[in-house]
């Protein structure tokens, strides 16, 4: 899969997610600071990084208003990721790299049933690509932006070889026609299914043990 069309999967999850105001196009329109700060309070261990990472920085830049704590969330939970910086923080050509890298922290690393909620309501391919790009990266305790790269290049690779399996799931699969194409997540439009629906790609079997892996959920971070 191109970046380009990876990025059409990140933006509908930041909009499904419904953190931030629905005034952007692209994904280098959204308000990543914000959305951040919202992704922060949706689970207990997260709101406890926050806290603590605020207080340290708080001692460490008096002066500052804007602390940058999705710098040192990074740098703390993917340390061998390093976000190019602009005088705003993130430049916006890393949104796609942040973007994955905070969908992958509340999924796989750190799975919460907020996000995993938001990915079930997802259109059925947006959630196979996703499954997918999990699948290249659940056994990567560290993703650096060329592990990422490719792991996004991957996803179109590691679809097809699947579809081709004779397994039940895999002819399941193949008939719903799903792919991970830019053209089919152009065309797709929300199934506006329920939470609890178990019609959702997120809720086979495979995909549990990638989402739900109890030995990938970090400690709080001790305090500085």
């Amino acid at each position: 899969m191109d970046l380009r069309s990876w990025k059409k999967v990140l933006l509908k999850w930041v909009r499904e997610s419904n953190f931030l105001k629905n005034n952007f196009q692209t994904l280098e329109e959204t308000d990543l600071e914000a959305f951040f700060k919202i992704y922060t309070q949706q689970d207990a261990a997260t709101i406890l990084f926050y806290k603590r990472e605020e207080e340290i920085l708080a001692r460490k830049y008096p002066l500052r208003q804007d602390l940058p704590i999705l710098q040192s969330f990074l740098r703390s939970i993917y340390p061998d990721f390093i976000p190019h910086l602009g005088n705003e923080g993130v430049v916006g050509s890393d949104y796609i790299y942040v973007y994955t890298l905070l969908m992958h922290y509340a999924c796989v690393k750190n799975p919460t049933e907020v996000f995993h909620s938001i990915c079930k309501r997802l259109p059925d391919r947006t959630q196979e690509c996703i499954a997918k790009f999990f699948e290249q990266t659940v056994e990567k305790p560290q993703l650096s932006r060329e592990q990422l790269r490719q792991a996004i290049v991957n996803v179109s690779v590691v679809y097809h070889r699947s579809d081709t399996e004779s397994s039940p799931k895999s002819e399941y699969r193949s008939r719903r026609r799903s792919t991970c194409s830019p053209k089919s997540l152009n065309t797709s439009t929300s199934s506006n299914r329920s939470v609890d629906s178990n019609d959702s790609i997120l809720e086979i079997p495979e995909m549990k043990q990638i989402v739900l892996l109890p030995e990938d959920i970090p400690s709080p971070p001790p305090p500085g």
